[in-house]
């Protein structure tokens, strides 16, 4: 499955600043719009990918999403080499190994292919290195160090006291950005006569609130959860406001 040819990029040409803001993530339910008749075979797909570690699935939170944010690992792992990279020119060579790169190295294994990660998994995979002179008995809390310095650089959410979840840079303001071009774009196909729209205007359309991300991207978005429906006339493809998209706005 083509992953990056199915799902338009999301950051839009003229915003080449949003490209280092922005993580360049997909969720599921847009496949479904190139794989409308066969969605289980998507899911499938999915699946096998996620739990062969190549493909990463992050929680959007309480965004309102009905499905998880998902990855390459390779894309990941570069996030992390670059994070890793600074990290190495900012701290000094006494501060310890660096995590970032430690994670790196734990994802390109594919030792992540569950949504939640138990803290122990964790401090396993970041175990001390053997150059580390920390003491056994400071180990767990030198672990947890890094556990919070990769929560604070975006790297990982908290979802318990014992449960984290693997997150990326900039995915908060991605998660803002397609909730508020969601219902934006719901919102002027509710003004519309019939509720409808061609799919061209509705691409083109000058946003207001979700300046960072290509319409196509939202509108993907839309009809693979079924708040629109696309439709094909002679005049060519049009949208619909679906009830379950009355129901969201």
């Amino acid at each position: 499955m083509r992953i990056r040819r199915d799902i338009p990029a999301h950051h839009a040409a003229t915003h080449q600043a949003a490209e280092q803001r922005l993580p360049r993530v997909f969720l599921r339910h847009q496949l479904y719009v190139h794989n409308v008749a066969d969605a289980r075979t998507v899911n499938v797909t999915m699946d096998r990918l996620c739990n062969r570690g190549h493909l990463l699935c992050f929680p959007i939170g309480d965004a309102g999403f009905d499905d998880m944010a998902m990855m390459r690992s390779t894309d990941y792992a570069q996030l992390l080499a670059n994070a890793s990279a600074q990290a190495a020119v900012s701290m000094p060579a006494s501060s310890g190994d660096n995590v970032f790169c430690r994670l790196e190295h734990a994802v390109r294994d594919g030792a992540f292919t569950s949504v939640q990660i138990a803290a122990a998994d964790l401090h396993r995979q970041l175990g001390a290195s053997d150059d580390d002179a920390a003491p056994a008995s400071g180990c767990s809390v030198m672990l947890d160090d890094q556990l919070t310095k990769l929560v604070a650089a975006g790297f990982l959410v908290t979802l318990g006291p014992t449960t984290y979840a693997l997150a990326a840079p900039g995915l908060g303001r991605l998660a803002l950005q397609l909730t508020r071009g969601r219902r934006e774009l719901l919102q002027w196909l509710r003004r519309r006569r019939y509720k409808e729209a061609p799919l061209r205007q509705a691409e083109e359309k000058r946003m207001r609130f979700a300046t960072l991300l290509d319409n196509r991207y939202i509108v993907c978005d839309l009809i693979g959860s079924g708040m629109v429906e696309r439709f094909h006339t002679t005049s060519g493809w049009f949208l619909r406001l679906s009830s379950k998209g009355e129901r969201a706005l």
